[in-house]
Parts: C-alpha cells; structure tokens; sequence
C-alpha cells in the first residue's frame, strides 16, 4: 500500500539528504520583528539565528492551518501517517487533528493516523525515521501504527541549549531557572516529559561539562534499550563539532543502527539558539 509521512517542519533534517526524503513538511511561520518567515527549505536557518541576536523580542510562531496539512496529504487513497511536535508546545497537533477529520469525512475509508510526539525537533525527525522504516516494510496501517505509538511511549529527547534567552522570553522554562543560568552561566540539561512538556534533568557550570552529562544519560537509556532496533538523531543549530563529538563518544559505548546528525528547521533553530544540541532515539 501507497503512503505518506507528513510533517510539521519541526522534524529536522538530516545531512544524508536521502534518509527522511519521502516526508512532506507542512511550515510553520516565524514571526520576527517586523517580517513573517516561512519555515520550509528556503529559510536560512545560520541568517534567522543571527537576525534573532539583533532583536529585542523574541521570535514567536504559528502553526499551518489544517488545510496545509490537507494539502499535503493529498487526494488518492495512500495511507497517511501526520507527525506533530508535542502538543504542549505548538498547535501543530490540533492542526492537524482537524486535517485528519477533513481528509475522513470525505473519505472514510481512507487510513489516517495523527502522531502527538511529544517531542520536538530531533526526537521528531527519530519518530518520522520510525514511521519511513516500518511503513517502508509494508507492515500493515493499525501494526505501523501501535508499533509507532509504542516508539513515542519510550522516545528520548534531550538538549543542552548556550543561549536560554528566547526560551524564557516565550516562558518555556520558569523564570527562576531562567535568571539562575543567565546569573551564574549555569548550562542546564533539559528533555522531554512523559506529557512533552519540558523539564531540568541537570545543571553543569560549562557546555562542555552539560554536553558529557547529557552523554551519560544517552549511555544509562541505552542500557535499559535495544540500541540495535533504534537510530539516534542529533540537532544542532551552528555547532556541528559539538554534534559529531557527541555521535563520536556515543558510538564508542552504544551500539545504535545508525546516527543522523541534522541541521535545523526554523522552528528547532528559533529554540535551539546559537550552540544549541538536541538528541532523540
């Protein structure tokens, strides 16, 4: 059976251009200063997060309407699988909920199927590889489906961010923890909740000291996992070296099918900020 994976364009997208080919992002629109940018391919993610240094407020978003997710599932019978960042932070998910009921109600025997991540940018773009690797199989829909949903139950997303600046300015960590890092330049390793929200997993007086406690927590995951069945997606938002020192010191003590470094979509660079490192498997 014919399928689609569609995305909102918080999945991000990896170097080996070939591995997430197939996924149809749907952008989300960034709003910064005075202009409104569009999160697809043509959006330099180096310029936005140079533009971002220079403004007073911090960007915001918006999440594509339902009909851009319908568009993008299109009008035959193939079987859709939408992924959506989590929907504690985005409207992405409602989005595209809405979408999946349009997409029904004209035709009912159609199999489509919405993804809540609870992630976001690479735990996202982990869950789309799931989905490419699974339905790629021919599994039947409902097996893609409870095997996709069972991956997201046990998903991992971690980051370590230099700059938590537009992360406080749209109030996604507390403001004491805000004014204690920027206070004593405390880096904190922070992930993903069972709900997606986010929450502190540690604090490091240096990247370099955050970057090897988040290695320490890839390594304890992975002896509770079977790394073999799972591929391991690393973002980073201008800081390639601390994303391959992390694949380097991972693939030393666990053994995943494959590591993907990534570059940002707009909405991930728009969090991550200058330096920023995120992992998902």
């Amino acid at each position: 059976m014919a399928y689609r994976v569609v995305s909102d364009s918080c999945a991000d997208h990896p170097d080996r251009h070939d591995a997430l080919a197939q996924v149809s992002r749907v952008p989300l629109t960034i709003r910064l200063g005075d202009d409104t940018l569009i999160d697809d391919d043509s959006l330099d993610t180096d310029e936005l997060v140079e533009r971002m240094k220079r403004e007073p407020q911090a960007p915001t978003s918006a999440c594509p309407s339902p009909g851009a997710f319908v568009d993008a599932c299109g009008e035959d019978d193939a079987d859709v699988y939408m992924v959506a960042m989590s929907d504690k932070v985005s409207g992405s998910y409602s989005s595209a909920v809405v979408a999946a009921d349009m997409i029904k109600a004209v035709k009912p025997q159609r199999n489509v199927h919405v993804f809540n991540t609870l992630s976001a940018s690479a735990g996202q773009a982990a869950v789309c590889l799931k989905i490419c690797e699974l339905a790629g199989r021919a599994l039947p829909f409902r097996q893609v489906v409870e095997q996709v949903e069972a991956f997201i139950a046990s998903l991992t997303t971690l980051f370590v961010l230099e700059d938590l600046s537009v992360l406080k300015k749209a109030g996604r960590l507390s403001h004491l923890q805000a004014l204690i890092s920027m206070a004593l330049r405390i880096k904190l390793v922070m992930g993903a909740r069972p709900d997606g929200s986010i929450d502190v997993r540690g604090k490091a007086l240096s990247m370099e000291r955050a970057l090897i406690s988040m290695i320490g927590m890839i390594k304890e995951k992975c002896a509770a996992l079977i790394p073999g069945e799972r591929s391991l997606v690393i973002t980073h938002c201008c800081a390639l070296s601390r994303a391959e020192a992390i694949r380097d010191a991972v693939e030393r003590f666990c053994g995943f099918k494959e590591v993907l470094i990534c570059r940002p979509s707009g909405i991930s660079a728009m969090y991550a900020n200058d330096g920023g490192v995120v992992v998902g498997f």
